[in-house]
């Protein structure tokens, strides 16, 4: 009895040194940790395989999203490459930026390459700057990776979001050589390269958007445009944000604005004045208030192109459309403001109206695992979240939901960025569901829509942890358009601009100005 308190003190200290020595292990092994990332830095082969033998996450991903696999081909490391492969290793895991093992892997013997091309890396990936791996192997110089990638079917008709070619990043290096190799296989790659067609229009694939001849010369002081157009009586004044080299605004275009219903219904009803998101040109707004041209851009939250706000009497906005609006819905928009429907329901209100069908049976919208749908609080006034949130909007019988499902939610890359997000998925004509925003509000889908003014579907809003909405895509989205968006959320530009077009130049330039030779 005596020793009694002296066993209980043993027994105390060994199960804090067992505790102990098990919370550590847990530590090492646990796949929300970067010890795996730290054996390939400091190149500790030994500890690489006893982490990989112990079943550690060989895809988890720092604070920077880098994943082992991509460190390793940083450095060139083939064994260490060939290790995290045989391990099952991912070969196309991005980080914030878009930049996978395959682009780190143009500064390093040409071995990494090979491997994680064999390994099924995609050639064909693109960053946050729209530089393609095969971009970078020219800017670097290196006309043995441009040939190995050429062969795995890597295209060369991309520009980056700077507007440069291949042959651009070519010349900066400074190797002739590999210039004249590329100069004959570009303009076949041009000559061969997808051709916008009708609705289904290619993206980013060497865009020329022009304006219609019918757009009306201005100086950019729409106040003055728009009381020359009601004089004329007609409704008011279109303000077209857009840029040159965007296929969106090509497709807009050449798709909608040039049906000729559609161009004779603009003339008769809008004159229209066309703005580039980029420029530094002075403008009176319809009000009569100054800015300039890219300021006025963020204030009106155009933040996607292209983006048509429409003006009448007072310098009253009726409609704000952001995005592509292919020929049908466009020609709602048209009925909709022909009809002066703005005084009594929103867009989306309308259009749901009109195209509804005598009899159509009401399917579900689609599911994806994604989108779990297991919870709908998400309330984060009080206590901000760990990470951002998608709210994706869908309405069933939805063509261009189904589009949305079939061609951007079943690309890899996107699907890695959203697993990065908190996300839901509502039905928008849902009036039985409850949902506690982000904002603490206590509603139904089918309202909060409404009281988002959300006008297409699918239509997706994003939020940063403290709740505050980011961004919103309320138009046809392909999968770029898509990626574009996650990377720059993740990245935290949008605290500083949330214009999906200028934020990809700036990293165009910035990759650019960054390649290896000046």
């Amino acid at each position: 009895m005596a020793n009694q308190p002296y066993l209980k003190k043993i027994m105390l200290v060994s199960f804090s040194v067992l505790l102990g020595i098990l919370t550590a292990s847990l530590s090492v092994y646990a796949g929300n940790n970067y010890s795996l990332h730290e054996a390939v830095k400091s190149a500790d082969l030994a500890e690489l395989k006893e982490l990989i033998v112990n079943e550690v996450n060989v895809d988890s991903q720092d604070e920077h999203g880098w994943t082992a696999l991509m460190y390793a081909a940083r450095a060139g490391n083939q064994q260490q490459v060939a290790m995290l492969l045989n391990a099952s290793a991912l070969p196309d895991i991005g980080g914030k930026l878009g930049r996978t093992p395959l682009e780190l892997a143009t500064k390093v013997a040409a071995g990494i390459t090979r491997q994680l091309i064999k390994a099924g890396a995609d050639v064909n990936v693109r960053n946050a700057g729209g530089i393609p791996i095969i971009m970078t192997a020219a800017g670097e110089g290196r006309k043995d990776l441009v040939e190995i990638l050429m062969a795995a079917g890597a295209r060369l008709d991309f520009k980056d979001y700077q507007g440069n070619t291949i042959i651009d990043w070519s010349k900066r290096s400074g190797n002739a050589a590999l210039t004249e190799f590329l100069v004959p296989h570009l303009a076949k790659a041009i000559a061969e390269a997808p051709k916008i067609i009708s609705e289904d229009f290619v993206e980013d694939v060497f865009a020329d958007a022009k304006y219609p001849k019918w757009f009306k010369p201005s100086y950019l002081d729409l106040d003055e445009d728009l009381n020359e157009a009601l004089q004329n009586g007609k409704k008011g004044l279109m303000v077209y944000f857009g840029l040159k080299r965007c296929s969106y605004c090509q497709a807009f275009m050449e798709n909608t604005l040039a049906k000729p219903d559609i161009a004779r219904r603009m003339q008769d009803s809008f004159d229209a004045v066309g703005m580039d998101i980029f420029s530094d040109n002075e403008m009176q707004d319809p009000t009569g208030k100054a800015y300039i041209v890219k300021d006025f851009v963020t204030l009106k939250k155009a933040n996607y192109s292209p983006t048509m706000i429409f003006y009448g009497k007072d310098g009253r906005e009726l409609l704000k459309i952001v995005g592509y609006y292919p020929p049908d819905k466009f020609r709602g928009v048209l009925d909709y403001l022909e009809g002066e429907h703005y005084e009594r329901e929103t867009l989306y209100v309308y259009m749901k109206r009109e195209k509804a069908k005598p009899g159509l049976i009401k399917a579900s919208i689609r599911k994806d695992k994604l989108f779990p749908n297991d919870r709908y609080n998400f309330y984060r006034k009080k206590k901000p979240a760990s990470r951002p949130l998608l709210v994706l909007f869908e309405q069933p019988n939805c063509d261009a939901c189904d589009r949305f499902h079939q061609r951007v939610l079943t690309d890899k890359p996107v699907r890695r960025l959203l697993e990065r997000f908190d996300t839901l998925q509502l039905d928008a004509t849902d009036n039985k569901t409850a949902v506690l925003t982000p904002a603490g509000s206590r509603i139904t889908p089918k309202i909060w829509h409404y009281r988002m003014g959300l006008n297409y579907s699918p239509a997706m809003v994003f939020f940063d942890e403290a709740g505050n909405e980011i961004t919103r895509l309320d138009s046809e989205v392909k999968r770029w358009r898509m990626e574009g968006t996650l990377q720059l959320i993740l990245e935290g530009s949008y605290t500083k601009d949330t214009q999906v077009q200028r934020w990809r130049r700036d990293k165009a330039v910035m990759f650019y100005e960054t390649s290896s030779q000046k």
